[in-house]
């Protein structure tokens, strides 16, 4: 018997299928997936991916390669959406990372609770690193730039840069006040806002609460 040329859906993107299961072994992480990857049938199903891949099932058959139907092309469209999908997930997992190291840094370098940090950027930004506010805050921690630029001096869209500035104004705002509940008013509302009410300003009690809760969410996770 004479095996085909490799032709069809599979044999043009089998390969984004193996890049998928890459994709799902850094998602779940390496020590869970080994453990997964191990088993008989998991073995078997990846060799069964990289076999298809290589091959293609339409170019497995006797004689001539098949053409793909019209199911394939539904198939082929789905499985491209996934790839790119996979894709952002990937650049998804590379960015928190980067945006994990900067707060553990940050944290360490301004004696910050590297918790209180992600808090902040949680409200703050939902972790987007080129957020930017109605009012023209920037960025991760959310910083309006006459406040960045006196503390950084580089893009605030960057990740490292923007949160070492956004955790140092909070530890200024945390050493100024002395109270962790001021502290986020003043770096929501600015300090001279907090000072002039003598207290809590009406302001920022909703921000302060988000954080609070959020702060104590990450706690318990």
């Amino acid at each position: 018997m004479e095996i085909g040329q490799p032709a069809g859906f599979l044999a043009r993107h089998g390969s984004g299928l193996l890049f998928g299961v890459l994709i799902a072994a850094v998602c779940v992480g390496w020590p869970r997936a080994r453990r997964w990857l191990v088993r008989p049938r998991a073995m078997g199903a990846l060799a069964g991916v990289c076999m298809l891949a290589a091959w293609g099932v339409p170019g497995m058959v006797v004689g001539k390669p098949v053409a793909p139907s019209r199911s394939g092309t539904v198939l082929e469209a789905a499985t491209l959406r996934f790839s790119h999908q996979a894709g952002s997930l990937l650049r998804a997992a590379k960015g928190r990372g980067a945006i994990e190291d900067a707060v553990l840094g940050a944290g360490a370098q301004y004696g910050v609770d590297p918790d209180l940090i992600r808090a902040v950027i949680s409200v703050e930004s939902s972790f987007r690193p080129h957020a930017i506010s109605k009012s023209g805050a920037c960025g991760l921690m959310q910083l309006m730039p006459d406040t960045y630029y006196s503390l950084a001096s580089e893009n605030p869209f960057d990740v490292r840069a923007n949160v070492y500035a956004g955790t140092c104004y909070l530890s200024m705002m945390v050493e100024r006040f002395g109270d962790l509940s001021l502290a986020l008013a003043a770096y929501n509302v600015g300090p001279g806002t907090v000072d002039r009410s003598g207290g809590m300003p009406e302001a920022a009690h909703d921000y302060v609460r988000k954080v609070t809760e959020a702060l104590r969410e990450i706690k318990a996770g």
